[in-house]
């Protein structure tokens, strides 16, 4: 067989132990979180660029089709499960070296297997004032397979696609696509060339494997502070975006930064109530609000929807202009307005009862310099969780524990009358078959958001998996309908999603026949057409 004869050659150029078989393993691999029936025949775990050229050799010589991931944390979106049938999947967690770090230029070049939690503590050793966006998802996370995802992490810079260059990627036929020869010094620092821009045809595509990319970091600064505001309902909401709209064209704020309505931050710091619902299901949002009630939980007030967003003083009066503009134009469009700086709390609005010591206590702890430079966190990963009966683990992988969660996040102008059109939508749609609407608008830059409404389920309950699935793509089709395209979607949904656009699948397809006429590079992935022969 030709995959037998591809195994032994991975065997010796790889070592048998990073060529898996053993049926724990590859079952393992095979979870998400939610149902699949793709096979996997083999997990191969090269450790270096020419190990994936190689790699990428032999399965080119013998047909047999690669499907390459970082860490495997996509979960929500298929973990590491191909989106077809047969692919070996190419870990690339052995890939973990930053190659390259300036402060001056603020920069970093990292491989797939360098994790947030990794990042972190580089930076923390050499005591550095950048910072990187923390995404909601594991310490373990890789930095270059979020990225790669069109993923938004918290605070400047934030949408890592546009924060990011230097690609270097493995084509289907092993050899190398880089720009360092042609941008030499500045290959880190620019992804504008001579002739047209290559990098974005590796995001959310299967046209080579990336073995490296830069991240642009952000620079602390010498004054930061967290803004929090809140909007009790809807209308709130929609005169809230449109002040954070102004804002950020006028650059005194920065994305990315998020919006969380009140069902996605109570999944964000503890699990189902069963006891208090006595088994019903979905939660009411009157429940929600007696939750919430009690004063000084870090429920952020009560409010249904709220929001923070990283402020950079470069000096104390600075800080104080930023503080005196955003209050002015967020005055009639947030409930609650709240600044923080390393030395103090700043009520600026403050629509409900409660002294100012109760207030204050119910930020302590917050200060921008402590939560910017933290240590990614693992509760991060235990929203998953919610629905499960037992307590997350300390290590929480969701795939492996049956946690169930699928996505619709499409994308949204940044306007008041848009975004609360979408929400109400996905909220009808999710509540219409029993899950809680989990959503969160990310503002990815000046103009646009993606609102991701996650569904929360468990998986060991018979049906879960059929009814959130046909949920998903319910809220996808309504959000479509209305004229609101999918940002990233699932392994199950690629297809059907790329084929939403005709012309740009064609192009798509042409340019994989050109590069992988044999369609081994990730077969299925976020492409319509699954035989580019047949063009």
């Amino acid at each position: 067989m030709s995959l037998d004869a591809a195994l032994a050659d991975w065997r010796c150029t790889l070592g048998a132990a990073n060529v898996i078989e053993d049926t724990a393993s590859l079952r393992a691999t095979e979870k998400a979180t939610f149902a699949t029936s793709f096979r996997i025949p083999a997990l191969i775990r090269p450790g270096s660029r020419e190990d994936v050229q190689e790699s990428v050799r032999i399965a080119r010589q013998y047909g047999i089709a690669v499907y390459p991931v970082s860490r495997g944390c996509n979960w929500g979106f298929g973990s590491r499960v191909p989106p077809a049938n047969g692919c070996v999947v190419m870990e690339l967690a052995r890939l973990d070296r930053i190659r390259a770090f300036d402060e001056a230029l603020a920069y970093v070049t990292v491989e797939p297997g360098v994790t947030q939690s990794m990042l972190h503590k580089f930076l923390q050793e050499r005591k550095s004032r950048l910072v990187f966006p923390i995404i909601g998802s594991s310490p373990r996370a890789s930095l270059i397979g979020n990225a790669l995802e069109r993923g938004a992490g918290a605070g400047p810079g934030g949408y890592r696609a546009d924060n990011v260059c230097n690609l270097e990627v493995v084509l289907p036929d092993g050899s190398l696509f880089s720009n360092a020869a042609e941008f030499g010094s500045a290959t880190p620092l620019t992804r504008d060339m001579c002739g047209p821009g290559l990098d974005q045809l590796f995001f959310q595509s299967n046209l080579g494997v990336v073995t490296a990319m830069t991240f642009w970091l952000t620079s602390l600064g010498s004054h930061p502070q967290i803004c929090y505001f809140a909007a009790q309902n809807e209308a709130g909401l929609a005169t809230l975006v449109d002040g954070l709209r102004g804002l950020l064209l006028h650059g005194i704020i920065r994305p990315s930064f998020s919006i969380r309505n009140d069902y996605r931050t109570m999944a964000a710091r503890q699990q189902y109530p069963w006891d208090a619902m006595e088994g019903r299901v979905p939660l009411p949002r009157t429940l929600i609000q007696r939750i919430n009630s009690i004063f000084g939980s870090r429920a952020w007030w009560g409010a249904q929807w709220k929001g923070f967003v990283w402020l950079q003083g470069g000096s104390a009066a600075h800080a104080a202009a930023l503080r005196e503009v955003i209050a002015d134009r967020l005055s009639n469009a947030s409930d609650r307005l709240v600044f923080i700086d390393d030395n103090e709390i700043h009520i600026s609005r403050w629509d409900m009862p409660g002294t100012v010591e109760q207030i204050r206590a119910s930020f302590k702890g917050s200060q921008p310099t402590h939560d910017f430079r933290s240590l990614p966190r693992t509760w991060a990963a235990q929203d998953a969780y919610w629905r499960k009966r037992t307590p997350p683990p300390n290590d929480p992988d969701p795939s492996r524990d049956g946690c169930g969660e699928v996505y619709c996040a499409p994308q949204v102008p940044i306007t008041g009358e848009h975004i609360t059109r979408v929400c109400g939508i996905l909220e009808s749609v999710i509540l219409g078959h029993g899950f809680e609407p989990c959503l969160n608008v990310i503002v990815m830059n000046e103009r646009c958001t993606y609102v991701a409404a996650q569904v929360f389920f468990d998986r060991e309950t018979p049906g879960e998996d059929e009814r959130a699935l046909k949920c998903r793509q319910d809220a996808h089709e309504m959000v479509r309908a209305a004229g609101y395209p999918v940002h990233r979607t699932d392994i199950l949904d690629m297809s059907r999603i790329a084929s939403a656009n005709p012309a740009r699948s064609h192009f798509a397809a042409t340019l994989k026949l050109a590069l992988d006429p044999d369609n081994l590079i990730s077969p299925g992935r976020y492409e319509a057409i699954s035989n580019p022969r047949a063009l």
